[in-house]
């Protein structure tokens, strides 16, 4: 089953994944994601066991990462998903993500899809995301992150964005003019 999950690709028609298997993959893999180390996977039978794999945390988070948008994806299937679009902090609470929080003191600018800033939130699965994107910045401002969001509307307005997937971040002075 986590097979599935192990590299980011276009369902295929035969693909009958679930939000229930997305739940379980991200389950599995949550603790060794989230922990660090390695975990292995055996089964025994009589006096005999047999390893079935071993994952070690890097495997874990993207397995997890994936789960998650393809959960994501599962759900919010009527809702607007845009993919690998370059987000720029406006403002940031450097604290771990608040599931419990009214509304969100982030916000972020994402050009492509609005010229205006808007409230930025990361689901209970992805809070994790936000530690990994701005941990190792002095100062997470200046640089661009590339992530998938899901845009939420009211009105045919935008009212904010959900991170749904993170894909890597470039320094703003390293980009081309």
């Amino acid at each position: 089953m986590l097979e599935r999950f192990r590299k980011k690709k276009d369902a295929d028609p035969g693909d009958d994944i679930s939000v229930k298997d997305c739940d379980d993959a991200i389950n599995i893999v949550k603790p060794i994601a989230n922990h660090g180390g390695t975990q292995t996977f055996n089964t025994i039978n009589g006096g005999a066991v047999f390893n079935i794999f071993t994952m070690t945390a890097p495997e874990a988070s993207k397995i997890m990462e994936v789960a998650l948008q393809e959960k994501a994806l599962l759900q919010n299937s009527a809702a607007e998903v845009r993919q690998r679009v370059p987000l720029v902090w406006k403002r940031l609470d450097r604290d771990e993500t608040r599931p419990e929080a009214k509304s969100s003191p982030d916000r972020a600018l994402i050009e492509e899809i609005d010229e205006k800033s808007h409230p930025v939130f990361f689901t209970d699965e992805m809070s994790s995301i936000k530690k990994q994107m701005i941990d190792d910045e002095a100062n997470p401002y200046q640089s661009v992150y590339f992530v998938d969001v899901s845009v939420s509307r009211v009105s045919g307005k935008i009212v904010s964005y959900r991170v749904i997937g993170y894909h890597g971040k470039e320094d703003l002075e390293a980009l081309p003019a």
